[in-house]
């Protein structure tokens, strides 16, 4: 037993030593990783918003007069040119009530000349009794009739005249009136037609004063108008180039630019109107699509970029992980400016080589790492946005 007993003591240290060499023998393994090289170009600043699109000029028809809708000339989708005959009220009672007001005034002109044949008879009669009184044949008071019936003729002759003018206005808006009943276009702008966007009535309807009728829009420009908030408020700029997009065409980008920039902020939503205006030459664009707008706020040449999924955003900087040529990782911290979907501008410091750009979770400094690229292909694989 004494002799077991001291064989298990010398066995002891043996098992631990080897125990021991055991964990000892373990080596890092290199961690997998995809790359990218650093290079040089230039970036754009751009901020995306979205918004609708609007026809830049747009204007309703609205019945002037009262009336009931008596013939529609064009319809939703028709081209309308200046001038063209776009609806027609009745125009009975009007044309009535034009034929009496002319009558009226044919009334008000014979009374002036009317007025004016007694105002000559009794100007005679004033002088004559004039002459009588100055041979002292006349009285003062035959004299004094005289003058009173002259004046009195006169007076009549200016209230005759002036009910001629009342006439006359009369007459001219019941012209207007019926010049009314016939709905033309007419409208501000080079824009050589218009387009029907909607229509509000149809023929036989019974319309108000400013009953609207129909819609017209000038399709060969339009507007994309949204909301930008204070952050990007004083970056915003007329004449910045800007690019839309939209889901009716996805393959397609469409060239604008930054046309008009509201001078003042909702209170409530503490957003600006901006509306940026583009060409529509073939007339693939409608007003009220939904559009996405890239406006390009600044561009730097010759930029140090790198992918964005290089970089390593901590909570007071950021960094990335540099390969030496050992396949070994350093990490960096950087300073970085103008940044898009794909790639970072990096500032500080000036680098030069490759970076990680997926697996930098499982590095750290001085990590021996396998590039796992494709063969011949050092930038990372296609799945940016």
């Amino acid at each position: 037993m004494l002799i077991l007993a001291i064989s298990g003591c010398s066995q002891k240290p043996e098992d631990n030593k080897s125990g021991n060499g055991k964990a000892g023998s373990k080596t890092d393994k290199p961690v997998a990783v995809l790359i990218a090289p650093i290079t040089h170009g230039s970036i754009a600043d751009a901020r995306h918003f979205s918004g609708s699109l609007k026809a830049s000029n747009r204007f309703v028809v609205a019945s002037r007069v009262s009336g009931t809708l008596k013939n529609l000339h064009v319809d939703i989708g028709d081209s309308v040119v200046p001038g063209q005959l776009l609806a027609e009220l009745d125009d009975a009672e009007f044309k009535h009530q034009f034929n009496q007001a002319k009558a009226e005034l044919a009334v008000a002109k014979a009374s002036v000349t009317e007025a004016k044949a007694a105002a000559d008879i009794a100007k005679v009669e004033f002088k004559r009794a004039q002459s009588l009184r100055k041979q002292k044949i006349a009285s003062q008071s035959e004299w004094d009739q005289a003058k009173a019936e002259s004046q009195a003729k006169n007076a009549r002759v200016d209230v005759a005249r002036a009910q001629l003018s009342q006439r006359q206005a009369a007459l001219d808006a019941t012209e207007v009136r019926l010049g009314y009943s016939r709905i033309e276009a007419h409208w501000n702008g080079s824009e050589p037609s218009m387009v029907v966007g909607q229509r509000y009535a149809d023929e036989g309807d019974l319309l108000n004063a400013h009953s609207q009728i129909l819609t017209l829009v000038a399709l060969g420009s339009l507007k994309a108008v949204f909301e930008i908030t204070e952050k990007d408020y004083l970056r915003i700029a007329v004449g910045q180039p800007a690019i839309l997009t939209l889901d009716a065409y996805p393959d397609r980008h469409f060239d604008a630019q930054v046309s008009r920039v509201s001078p003042v902020l909702d209170p409530q939503s503490r957003q600006a109107r901006v509306e940026v205006k583009l060409d529509n030459p073939d007339g693939l664009l409608s007003p009220g699509m939904f559009v996405r707008v890239s406006v390009e706020l600044s561009q730097t040449e010759d930029a140090q970029l790198v992918p964005v999924t290089a970089l390593i955003n901590k909570e007071d900087s950021s960094g990335l992980y540099l390969i030496n040529d050992d396949q070994t990782v350093r990490y960096i911290e950087v300073v970085t400016g103008i940044k898009n979907r794909t790639l970072v501008q990096v500032i500080e410091p000036k680098l030069s080589g490759s970076v990680v750009t997926l697996g930098q979770h499982l590095l750290k400094d001085g990590a021996k790492v396998q590039v796992q690229n494709p063969s011949g292909n050092s930038a990372q694989p296609d799945g940016n946005p």
